[in-house]
């Protein structure tokens, strides 16, 4: 074999070689870039779903509380005995919601004078302020059914029913006098100063009434001791170690005058 022959045998595969990498590299960089296309466009997908679902979510959180927007019942009272002597009508309102509570209003309408009596009734324990929201938020209904420009009186459970307002009271009662019973007027002025009555004067402002006295009847003072043993279902964590008891809170109201 010449000379020149065996250049041309050494170079030629050099050449082929180099071309080979040339092209191999022009196909992997072709192929990163379908790569990273189709890994963006992957992305793009992922993320419009993803988007997607976020968007019905949140429509169907709405739509939920739409559809579990509380609402508020009516049912007019049968009345009987003393109540059909009394009372011209007698009507209870409730609130439904999806974990409907317990809590309910009566009002009354007396035949003599036409004028309104309000009484929430409960079993389980809930929180004053929470009591006169709902209770607010009921009068425009009520209002429709009785002329509550003649509501006359309230009525509510025991403080031990409203756990801000039982701590309320007992640490009030026991700075002022100890953990002694005292009588009836005493206790009326002590309630008159008390902050229940700037509450219930801020609820009752619409009406243009306020707070005229106050009525406990059997009033005493009852041992947190006492209270687990006759109320074991109720909850009483941070409360005082008495509370003011008797057969519920009379409030008595009158036409504020300005």
């Amino acid at each position: 074999m010449t000379e020149v022959s065996r250049k041309v045998s050494i170079t030629e595969p050099r050449a082929i070689t180099a071309k080979l990498k040339v092209q191999a590299k022009k196909i992997n960089f072709k192929k990163n870039n379908e790569f990273k296309s189709i890994t963006m466009e992957h992305l793009k997908s992922t993320l419009t779903i993803c988007f997607a679902m976020i968007f019905l979510i949140s429509c169907t959180e709405k739509s939920k509380t739409k559809v579990n927007r509380p609402t508020l019942k009516k049912e007019i009272m049968e009345r009987t005995g003393y109540t059909e002597e009394t009372y011209s009508k007698v009507y209870k309102y409730y609130w439904v919601t999806e974990d409907t509570s317990d809590l309910k209003f009566d009002v009354y309408e007396r035949k003599a004078d036409s004028t309104v009596m309000f009484s929430s009734e409960h079993h389980k324990q809930i929180d004053f302020a929470v009591l006169l929201d709902s209770v607010n938020g009921a009068f425009t209904k009520i209002n429709s059914d009785f002329d509550l420009s003649k509501l006359e009186s309230l009525i509510f459970k025991q403080p031990l029913y409203y756990p801000d307002l039982n701590r309320e009271l007992s640490q009030a009662y026991e700075a002022r006098y100890g953990k002694v019973a005292v009588d009836y007027p005493t206790l009326q002025q002590f309630l008159l100063s008390a902050p229940i009555t700037l509450k219930i004067n801020t609820f009752l402002k619409p009406l243009n009434k306020k707070v005229k006295s106050y009525s406990i009847e059997k009033f005493h003072l009852l041992s947190l001791e006492q209270i687990k043993k006759f109320y074991p279902d109720m909850q009483f964590e941070n409360d005082p170690d008495f509370t003011l008891f008797g057969s519920g809170i009379y409030v008595e109201l009158e036409n504020k005058v300005e």
